[in-house]
């Protein structure tokens, strides 16, 4: 089985730190709404469907970012990391449809362009 959902707001990257005070803080302001809007999306989609799944997963992630009004190229070639950004899905998904993010061991991820940022997800059991 297969659960998909969307996302709606601006995506942020985890993993990225800076120091502050002597301390180590998330650098993107926009994440923990990011963390909430993605977990919302789950809890809601597993309330739907119950899917939840003890063994490997496959996950399909296509961010959308909005364009900056200045900018002339196609792709969006610039921060925020991709593998970041997938970070704060896979982590905010953790214990909704799997135990852990160690279970993803199929990871397919893409940013575009977009009028509409958020994310469009995909989760599914791995079957060899």
């Amino acid at each position: 089985m297969t659960v998909a959902f969307e996302v709606f707001g601006r995506p942020a990257p985890q993993g990225s730190k800076t120091l502050m005070r002597g301390r180590m803080v998330e650098s993107s302001k926009y994440l923990p709404a990011w963390r909430k809007a993605v977990a919302e999306a789950a809890l809601a989609e597993q309330a739907e469907t119950g899917w939840f799944c003890e063994g490997p997963v496959h996950v399909l992630i296509y961010f959308t970012v909005e364009k900056p009004k200045t900018v002339k190229r196609k792709h969006p070639t610039v921060p925020p990391d991709i593998d970041k950004l997938a970070r704060s899905v896979l982590d905010s998904c953790s214990g909704v449809f799997y135990n852990d993010d160690a279970q993803v061991v199929k990871l397919i991820v893409s940013k575009r362009y977009g009028e509409n940022p958020g994310a469009a997800i995909e989760i599914a059991s791995y079957n060899d």
